[in-house]
């Protein structure tokens, strides 16, 4: 079951970025041949990303934690998560971006609105010849720069927040899901790990220093 639900990311370099989740083991442990173990109660903590082709969280587990007989377990595991018997926790797809776009788009338009307005009556003249500047066309020509280069500032400021937005897929909390363990592992408390490491570390403190002898010729 999801005891920690997420907005998954669902952009194209979503899974570089997965969002943490925590699922709580409510069932037995199916092994091969019809073996189980109880595992109810400890806690899955995973890492999930959005696909949105298929409209789905996908989850890698990452830890599995358990108290059992008054020992500890806190171990990595690796999975995956399925829901309704396929990979990942089906979900609706939001996407918050378009009204920023069309905002880029109307800066877009004003650019070259402005580009427009400044261009408005003038006119090419060959070698040789004159050309006299009119206040209006001054005016004009001051006013379409100012509303293309208004409009430009807006469209790449736009264009910029929208690429902050991104499509996520909401999973929310109370979900029930199927946790799938990829390879096998074997329990082993946090104590008797303390325990290996420290006759390691003993081990390797009372090892006789190792002497090089030369050979001679």
């Amino acid at each position: 079951m999801v005891i920690e639900g997420a907005d998954a990311n669902a952009s194209v370099t979503g899974n570089s970025n997965p969002s943490p989740m925590q699922f709580r083991l409510t069932g037995m442990l199916i092994m091969p041949n019809d073996e189980e173990y109880d595992l109810s109660g400890c806690a899955v903590t995973a890492g999930a990303y959005g696909d949105i082709s298929s409209e789905r969280v996908l989850v890698r587990t990452d830890r599995l934690s358990c108290k059992i007989k008054g020992h500890t377990i806190d171990m990595p595991v690796k999975g995956h998560v399925s829901f309704m018997g396929k990979n990942g926790i089906k979900g609706e797809p939001v996407i918050r971006n378009g009204k920023l776009v069309g905002y880029a788009f109307a800066g877009g338009f004003i650019d070259a609105l402005g580009s427009g307005i400044s261009q408005v009556g003038s006119s090419t003249v060959g070698i040789g010849a004159s050309s006299t500047t009119s206040f209006g066309d001054v005016a004009r020509g001051g006013l379409g720069g100012g509303v293309q280069q208004s409009g430009k500032m807006v469209s790449e400021y736009l264009i910029k927040r929208a690429e902050q937005y991104h499509p996520v897929i909401p999973v929310g909390a109370g979900v029930d899901i199927t946790v799938v363990f990829q390879e096998g592992f074997q329990l082993e408390f946090i104590e008797q790990m303390r325990q290996k490491k420290n006759k390691r570390a003993l081990r390797k403190l009372l090892r006789p220093p190792s002497t090089n002898r030369l050979s001679k010729g």
